[in-house]
């Protein structure tokens, strides 16, 4: 005939499993809760290099189709590593997340590095160069009144999209020509260094 527990014993071996479970329940709540305070605040710091990255794509003659490979190249290496981390967070376990923040963050990173590497060229010369306007528009200025007058012009294919102020906007009205500084970048793409309508 076989002991039986004491149902004294099996309350308290009840209890004390119960406890354990609901520690263990909490540390992992807090693990998801701290995973998702990490992703939040590296999502929104991955937007200063984001408008930095803005900021020399602007004056920067490069393909945008290479800056939508490096995005897409270290926002895929980035979600596979992370996909474990991201599981175990409250409210971003679904590939959409993975993908769209790993995307973001890693290739505002990788692209700001890019342009970044290639933007601190000290050595190479400055040459001047004549462009024709292919095209002239105007964008959205720092008030809802005033346009930033744009042009348009092609160097070795690439078509880049030049910014002036919006007081220059009657004389780009009349230009034909624009003259821009440029330096060669350390990884072989060109950008400008001043830019004047003539």
């Amino acid at each position: 005939m076989k002991n039986k527990v004491p149902r004294v014993y099996e309350k308290k071996y009840k209890k004390y499993i119960g406890k354990l479970y609901q520690e263990e329940q909490t540390k992992i709540n807090r693990t998801k809760k701290k995973n998702c305070r990490i992703i939040n605040t590296t999502f929104f710091l991955s937007f200063i290099p984001l408008i930095l990255s803005l900021f020399l794509y602007e004056d920067t003659f490069i393909d945008v189709k290479i800056i939508l490979i490096v995005y897409t190249f270290f926002g895929l290496i980035s979600a596979y590593i992370s996909s474990n981390f991201f599981n175990n967070s409250e409210v971003y376990k679904s590939l959409f997340y993975k993908l769209f923040i790993n995307f973001i963050c890693a290739g505002s990173l990788f692209s700001f590095s890019l342009l970044g590497i290639n933007y601190l060229s000290f050595k190479n010369k400055l040459v001047e160069k004549q462009f024709t306007i292919i095209r002239k528009g105007s964008k959205a200025g720092a008030t809802q009144v005033e346009r930033t007058p744009t042009v348009d012009i092609n160097h070795h294919g690439i078509i880049k999209s030049i910014s002036f102020s919006p007081k220059d906007a009657e004389k780009v009205k009349g230009a034909i020509h624009i003259k821009l500084t440029l330096q060669e970048g350390n990884l072989g793409f060109d950008f400008i260094k001043s830019k004047k309508i003539i």
